[in-house]
């Protein structure tokens, strides 16, 4: 009696080992779907589609919900909303999750904040970060709509530089829809950091858009008003978030009012400008592009369609740009607002040589790669989200970790069914 009381306990402990087996085989076999890098220079978006391969939700999204990962059983949706994800996810049950790999680029203290939509007023998440709970959504918000995002911070913690897995749970019986999060870099007080430079880069090749409220943190004098200065606090230029591919703009310009955007660029060369500006008014006036001196202008929109209806409009010449740091100025006469500034290179400069080709891919958003004296590319480059990519470092560790591991695993493993094995022979004898 007492041999197979404790044969049982012997069975009972190895399917106890092989569930653990089979549960961190299932945590070793999750993988990123995009490449999510948090900065440490501002603020980091992670689109709610971006959930890894591996997730947990119970049920399927109802035909036509599932238009973004098709391929998966969690509902998808393409919809705009003020703060500039891709899409979001919905039709959520309780206890459903998702995680997201992220890459954080430094220590130090992040503020995790999440864009929530609900027509039913009592959905809410958890957020986890590497297994531990961080914090929560509030409960029992209003249901304005299924599209009508609220962001919520969600916890102020300190992070270390490196990979990490973020969770979300749906503590309620679902009742929301998810566009994804903003990490937002802190002080060591606690506090956003004064706001820094992100180094816009010039390529040789494609188009470079610099988004209008990334300007440089100098005091451009300009009267403040209470309620109109959300995407950079504390600066006297007035901004707000718009539903535009570019998430926000500079509004209220007044004439005279200017503000600059320090670049590096990786050749020289003539680069054309293009300024995304919207009005709705009767007196719209052009935009004035300096650079070292020289200057253009791009005409203001013909018609008045809505001061967040935006149109591109070209300056009317090209100007030289010279490898390195350069400051590009922007002068306003009034009655627009303006969103963004494209950059593109059109040819070398008259009389001078052409250069070596700019190996690196033309980026939309700000990075943290540096150009060198000689103008060429730095090991960092951009990702299309404006993330900067620190190339293969990192990865190796991580391959030779999960081998490690997965060794571990088929050792325990063999050891387990040598034991039932074993146990199973005597039982006969």
């Amino acid at each position: 009696m007492k041999k197979q009381k404790t044969t049982k306990k012997i069975i009972s402990l190895a399917l106890a080992i092989m569930l653990t087996l089979a549960l961190l085989s299932f945590c070793v076999a999750a993988e990123p779907y995009a490449e999510i890098n948090i900065n440490a220079g501002g603020v980091s978006k992670i689109n709610a589609t971006d959930f890894d391969t591996v997730y947990g939700l119970t049920t399927d999204a109802p035909d036509g919900g599932r238009d973004i990962r098709p391929e998966t059983e969690v509902g998808t949706e393409h919809g705009d909303n003020q703060f500039g994800f891709e899409g979001n996810v919905g039709w959520m049950d309780q206890v459903d999750w998702l995680d997201w790999t992220i890459n954080v680029a430094a220590d130090g203290f992040y503020r995790f904040s999440a864009a929530i939509a609900s027509d039913s007023g009592n959905g809410g998440i958890d957020l986890y970060l590497d297994g531990e709970q961080i914090g929560s959504s509030p409960q029992g918000k209003e249901g304005n709509g299924w599209q009508e995002y609220v962001m919520y911070t969600i916890a102020d913690i300190q992070v270390s530089a490196g990979t990490h897995v973020l969770r979300m749970v749906s503590w309620s019986g679902g009742g929301i829809n998810i566009a994804g999060f903003d990490v937002e870099p802190l002080n060591e007080f606690g506090f956003p950091p004064v706001w820094e430079n992100p180094n816009y880069r010039i390529t040789r090749t494609g188009t470079t858009t610099i988004k209008a409220t990334d300007f440089d943190p100098d005091d451009y004098g300009k009267e403040g008003d209470d309620g109109n200065q959300h995407v950079r606090e504390g600066h006297a230029v007035r901004t707000e978030g718009n539903d535009s591919e570019w998430g926000s703009n500079i509004g209220w310009i007044g004439a005279g009012d200017w503000v600059q955007y320090t670049v590096t660029v990786a050749n020289d060369g003539m680069y054309a400008f293009v300024a995304q500006l919207a009005s709705d008014s009767g007196d719209r006036a052009p935009v004035t592009i300096k650079v070292n001196g020289n200057s253009v202008t791009a005409g203001a929109p013909t018609d008045s369609t809505g001061w967040q209806d935006y149109h591109a409009m070209p300056a009317d010449g090209d100007l030289a740009l010279t490898a390195g740091e350069n400051v590009i100025i922007v002068e306003f006469g009034g009655g627009v607002n303006f969103a963004a500034l494209e950059v593109s290179r059109t040819g070398d400069i008259e009389g001078a040589a052409d250069e070596t080709p700019d190996e690196a891919p033309a980026s939309d958003e700000p990075g943290d790669s540096e150009a060198s004296e000689d103008g060429e590319t730095a090991d960092a480059g951009d990702d299309e989200s404006g993330n900067a990519q620190t190339g293969d470092s990192g990865s190796d560790g991580e391959e030779e970790s999960n081998m490690i591991l997965w060794i571990i695993l088929g050792v325990v493993g063999v050891v387990v069914i040598v034991v039932i094995v074993v146990i199973a022979t005597k039982k006969k004898k």
